[in-house]
């Protein structure tokens, strides 16, 4: 059962015959999508980058803890390539992804089109970073130990 669950999100073969290959993960945009095939004017949007960030990080450990050496690997790629999509497009930590002008640190969601700070319902600065940034567990400790370098 683990397995369907784990090709489900993120079947690593490209001729699985029930699950399409990576599903929701853009390699061009070196992050997941949340809602499909861009049904809203702005394209896909993905306002939990941390889910993903989860899942993958899920994919490295279940791999690991059952030998499965390719899809840990996968799991390794899918979360370091998220990782650097959101600091860069969600965190903007080289400095030049945000307009000059943009008055907040972080984006709540990120949209095909553009970028919005609150996503969702949440419109407050500490519910929009903290949709990003939780859970907090082993994938952000991950995360934050490589940005302190």
């Amino acid at each position: 059962m683990v397995k369907m669950l784990v090709r489900d999100i993120a079947s690593p073969d490209r001729r699985d015959p029930l699950f399409p290959f990576l599903r929701c993960f853009d390699k061009y945009a070196g992050h997941s999508w949340a809602s499909g095939d861009a049904n809203f004017a702005d394209g896909n949007n993905q306002e939990s980058s941390s889910e993903s960030l989860n899942a993958w990080y899920g994919l490295i450990l279940w791999g690991a803890a059952t030998g499965d050496a390719a899809l840990r690997d996968t799991g390794l790629f899918l979360f370091n390539t998220e990782r650097t999509a959101v600091e860069e497009y969600w965190f903007d930590v080289s400095g030049s992804n945000f307009p000059k002008d943009f008055p907040n640190v972080a984006l709540g969601m990120l949209w095909g089109g553009k970028g919005a700070f609150a996503p969702g319902s949440r419109a407050t600065s500490t519910a929009s970073t903290a949709s990003t940034g939780c859970p907090s567990r082993p994938p952000r400790s991950t995360w934050a130990a490589t940005r302190a370098t």
